[in-house]
């Protein structure tokens, strides 16, 4: 049998929807699925006679595999081999021509994914998430529209910057999940919605000195003194007191590095690698307080 043969039986013998799902290098860490727990936590969802196993396990779904993956697939995905545009597709109008603003924003001609892939490989993921969408009620279509045009910001911002856009990154991850644990069992009034922001400043810090962006850190200051601060207006001092515990390790690994004469990007690297897991901590503690389970 021949390789066209072998490729036709193995297409045959495939389901007509893939689907892929493993659990990421390190659980422990700022996520999509952490911050609608979180939120639900903040709002007294998780102890209240509302929560439902089912509909939890549902928005598990939907703000992390779900949003994830078109995520994954707009805005950071790589085209195949099997994808390479054919030779001599280029089209003639100059303003479509490689290299030109609608060439990088269309993909034409490079190893980005290309319009055809994109709407192969993003409509189950879009299908999947808006079915979830509908079945959790309104809250959750409102979060879905609001999670596509983020993806939508990443695809084109990767296109003309060279990478995706970190703040709509962020808001994926951060700000839109937590805002609709939250919402599912509470009103989202001014104080929910700066919480929301605050850690949404932190999750683009995180992602700043990932990238090793100058103004990085004091992103994540800013959000940490931010966080602080609803705390102490909310008067909830346990969860002030966890967030300065948590956040202590990584401003004095930061300080050590680079006291030691290390570069800028070596502290940075050396203080971020072992504050994951820290933050991850003070998240889940801080939306412990902020819902009333401490003080």
């Amino acid at each position: 049998m021949g390789q066209e043969g072998r490729a036709y039986g193995q297409g045959m013998a495939e389901p007509l929807v893939g689907m892929r799902l493993w659990l990421a290098r390190s659980p422990w860490r700022l996520g999509p699925a952490w911050s609608a727990l979180a939120g639900a936590l903040a709002a007294g969802g998780i102890f209240s006679p509302r929560w439902d196993w089912g509909e939890a396990i549902l928005l598990l779904f939907l703000v992390d595999p779900a949003w994830g993956s078109l995520w994954a697939v707009l805005a950071e995905r790589r085209r195949d081999a099997g994808e390479a545009a054919a030779p001599g597709a280029a089209p003639a109008l100059p303003y479509l021509r490689p290299g030109s603003p609608a060439a990088r924003l269309l993909g034409w001609a490079e190893s980005d994914l290309s319009l055809a892939a994109a709407w192969r490989l993003g409509l189950p993921s879009f299908v999947v998430a808006t079915l979830a969408a509908l079945a959790l009620g309104r809250e959750a279509v409102i979060a879905a529209a609001l999670a596509y045009a983020l993806c939508l910001v990443g695809w084109v911002t990767r296109r003309l910057q060279g990478q995706p856009s970190a703040w709509a990154q962020s808001v994926l991850m951060m700000g839109a999940p937590w805002g609709l644990g939250y919402a599912l069992f509470a009103s989202l009034g001014w104080l929910p919605l700066a919480w929301a922001c605050a850690w949404t400043v932190w999750q683009r810090g995180a992602i700043g000195i990932a990238r090793q962006e100058a103004r990085a850190w004091w992103m994540l200051g800013v959000a940490q003194a931010a966080v602080l601060g609803i705390l102490l207006f909310a008067r909830r001092p346990l969860g002030a007191a966890a967030i300065a515990i948590s956040c202590a390790p990584t401003w004095w690994t930061r300080s050590l590095s680079a006291s030691s004469g290390d570069r800028e990007t070596d502290a940075a690297s050396s203080a971020a690698a072992p504050a994951q897991a820290w933050w991850w901590l003070a998240f889940l503690l801080s939306n412990a307080a902020l819902g009333g389970l401490l003080g």
